[in-house]
């Protein structure tokens, strides 16, 4: 499915060219081999979800969070350890907007909201 969504012809992450040729399996993935500057490369390489393992329970962790689970939940449902699933939360939040839809949080965060903050209290003397 990963791979399904690169170009029929991929082009060379680091200088664009398309004369590539296919170079073997790693990690379950087609690597490929620029013919001009020599480097190998998959379908995840520049994507945030490069270099994460445990591709098996990427689909059943992004059902978790489609279903609002916490980080701890989450890992315990996909079987990986929570920093596992906080890493993995950070890097399927960092894909492009238009793929994917989560409620965002603002908890903490005191710049780039998109709403006026809430004040706690009210006047003095009632």
């Amino acid at each position: 499915m990963i791979e399904s969504r690169t170009n029929v012809t991929p082009t060379c992450p680091k200088c664009g060219h398309d004369q590539i040729a296919r170079w073997g399996l790693a990690s379950g993935l087609q690597r490929y081999r620029c013919a001009t500057c020599k480097i190998t490369f998959n379908a995840l390489t520049g994507a945030p979800l490069a270099r994460l393992r445990h591709k098996d329970k990427w689909l059943e962790y992004a059902q978790q969070m489609t279903e609002g689970q916490s980080v701890r939940k989450s890992a315990k449902a996909c079987d990986v350890h929570r920093n596992t699933s906080l890493r993995w939360r950070h890097r399927f939040l960092a894909l492009p907007k238009d793929e994917a839809f989560f409620l965002e949080s603002f908890k903490g965060k005191k710049q780039g909201m998109t709403r006026a903050p809430r004040k706690r209290g009210g006047k003095k003397g009632f």
